[in-house]
């Protein structure tokens, strides 16, 4: 699910178009992956609190797990409740680069290789690739 407002100030590209590509990037898993915007319907600064408490409100038949990145582990701690977050839901954390599944790639690597002209669509699907063309993202 993309971030409505970011909690720290970031300026993001338009919700609609982050939604759009969250679609298209989890395009082929539409049996296991929901993308929602669920984020957009509680308005306001995105809490990762704030978005658990609602999904376990209107999902209480499910488990969830907040799965991040090796690299979001040192700024959890700084997260708005981050205490509360960890009774919440059970932390999964996986690691980037060459031990791992997930490349070492984030999303601010990708709009760097956007800003300066190099090749970014080995890092993201076709149809995402095509979507920030066509849409001028990220320069």
């Amino acid at each position: 699910m993309p971030c409505f407002k970011h909690p720290f100030g970031k300026e993001l590209a338009p919700f609609n178009d982050r939604l759009t590509m969250c679609k298209f990037a989890f395009g082929g898993f539409e049996k296991s992956v929901r993308v929602s915007d669920i984020e957009r319907t509680l308005g306001d600064i995105s809490h990762t609190v704030k978005t658990l408490e609602r999904l376990l409100q209107d999902y209480h038949d499910y488990k969830f797990f907040l799965i991040v990145g090796g690299d979001t582990t040192e700024e959890s701690v700084m997260w708005h409740d981050a205490e509360k977050i960890r009774q919440l839901v059970q932390f999964i954390t996986l690691p980037r680069g060459s031990e791992s599944m997930i490349p070492d790639i984030s999303s601010t690597n990708v709009r760097e290789a956007i800003r300066h002209g190099r090749k970014f669509s080995d890092f993201v699907t076709r149809e995402v690739a095509v979507y920030i063309v066509t849409h001028g993202l990220y320069h």
